[in-house]
């Protein structure tokens, strides 16, 4: 974007240089440019290490080497910005098949560059991208009938599409330095990290760290992972997964098993054989404590863990199952699903278009941070449903005056700060919702209208809201802050 944008604006301030006679020939050198500073950055990137001097901060360092990248990346995606912006206005009536071609090209480029991922190195993969770059740029030169031009830019794409397979095997591109060797540098030095696991995957360099890697600064807390100074108990033994490209990852009651942590290639937050967070833990071993006693045991979050006892319990008893894990990320992947639905009658309610609704629920259910936490042992999906049909059930109570969603909807919003304490910022929303004020522009600005005022339906909602609502356990919550 970055790239683009900047590109846009020096093309849009520069129209003598891009005109229809032009552009071609000067697209292909961009190309060609952007796709040799994309190898040159890569090997930098790479090849030279950043050095932790003695009395820098890990965050200093860490913002200088980020800084350092980007520079060095930057030109590349400038220049291929430029070409695309040259593109696009000096034939403004092909627009809608270049920018086609342009997004179907980003799609297939991500589908085919996961598949090459596990084919070549990373070094390897950026090469052969530079090539296609440079391969462009001789696509272009063509077009325009620069046959000169042609030759030579046909020439250096073969060359370096041959230095990206022979690195493969004469490993001329070495990665020497990665965002996890310099943790790991920092790490041994500065504390009483112990590494039980390390690893180079296709895509990155993975290590797991003990305990003991990154405990809290207040010395008086237990070492875990969402554990706080006032908390008694012990906590499970906590890992630290670290992995280049993406942010570090804490995993409680591992196996050992290194095996499974080959689904942690793609990214950390793919965990599907592992439990996230103290949280996740204690919920999942409250809800087994509950089935093995017979008695209810909460520990926290009193309805997350209800509603993992429903799917639990029938599962149990006809697969036998030795953990409740397994059913703790079934549940919140399953109400994740239907949250996306209850997200779909909304929009489509409150629009009154199929279209509004699609988009929202396709657009919802594919944003990476939806994905990220509603596929493991977390209970965000849980929350979201119960705060989406809370909001949709008060809406069709405006369109047809029945109490009984009015009620319905106030349980739910009552029962989501029970699965997740972070849902009470919802409940002025769903007031404003259930209130539907009309701003006016007059002396009385803020009209209600009468019927959420009757005392009817006051009743309806404020009931159901203070019985599912009130409870003990902010006690709890303020006992732990």
């Amino acid at each position: 974007m970055l790239g683009l944008a900047a590109g846009g604006s020096l093309v849009y301030s520069l129209p003598r240089w891009f005109t229809p006679e032009t552009t071609l020939r000067r697209v292909s050198l961009l190309s060609a440019g952007s796709g040799v500073l994309l190898c040159a950055a890569i090997i930098i990137v790479l090849c030279v290490p950043v050095a932790t001097p003695a009395g820098m901060t890990w965050d200093q360092v860490t913002a200088i080497r980020a800084g350092l990248i980007t520079i060095v990346l930057l030109p590349s995606f400038i220049l291929a910005g430029i070409a695309i912006a040259a593109l696009f206005q000096s034939f403004p009536k092909a627009f809608p098949g270049l920018y086609s071609s342009d997004l179907l090209g980003a799609g297939l480029g991500a589908v085919v560059g996961l598949w090459l991922m596990w084919q070549l190195s990373a070094p390897s993969l950026v090469l052969l991208m530079g090539s296609l770059l440079v391969g462009s740029g001789a696509f272009f030169a063509a077009s325009g009938g620069y046959a000169g031009l042609r030759t030579q830019l046909a020439v250096l794409c073969a060359l370096i599409f041959i230095a990206s397979l022979a690195n493969e095997s004469l490993n001329l591109v070495r990665v020497r330095h990665t965002k996890t060797n310099l943790v790991l540098e920092v790490t041994k030095r500065r504390s009483r990290a112990n590494v039980i696991h390390e690893r180079w995957s296709p895509i990155a360099h993975l290590v797991v760290f003990d305990d003991y890697a990154f405990s809290r600064k207040d010395k008086k807390a237990l070492a875990g992972w969402g554990v706080g100074s006032k908390y008694s108990g012990t906590p499970p033994p906590t890992y630290h997964i670290l992995q280049d490209a993406a942010g570090g990852s804490e995993v409680t009651l591992w196996d050992g098993d290194v095996n499974r942590l080959s689904h942690l290639d793609y990214d950390v937050t793919a965990l599907p054989f592992h439990l996230r967070r103290f949280d996740s833990v204690r919920m999942v071993l409250s809800v087994e404590k509950t089935v093995e006693t017979g008695e209810f045991h909460s520990w926290f979050r009193s309805g997350s863990e209800i509603v993992n006892l429903i799917l639990y319990l029938p599962l149990n008893a006809l697969f036998d199952l030795e953990r409740a894990d397994f059913t703790a990320r079934l549940t919140n992947a399953i109400f994740g699903s239907l949250a996306v639905a209850v997200l779909f009658l909304l929009t489509h309610l409150l629009f009154d278009r199929i279209f509004a609704g699609l988009s929202a629920s396709i657009l919802f259910s594919v944003s990476p941070v939806f994905v990220a936490v509603t596929t493991i042992a977390k209970v965000h999906g849980v929350e979201l449903f119960f705060i989406l049909t809370a909001i949709y059930l008060v809406f069709r109570f405006h369109g047809t005056k029945s109490r009984v969603a009015l009620a319905l909807s106030a349980a739910c919003i009552g029962f989501s700060p029970w699965v997740r304490e972070s849902a009470l910022v919802f409940i002025p929303i769903y007031a404003l919702a259930y209130l539907k004020p009309e701003l006016r522009f007059e002396r009385k600005p803020v009209r209600l209208p009468a019927y959420a005022l009757a005392p009817a339906n006051l009743a309806a909602v404020l009931v159901p809201l203070a019985v599912v609502l009130g409870g003990g356990m902010y006690v709890d919550i303020l006992d732990r802050i």
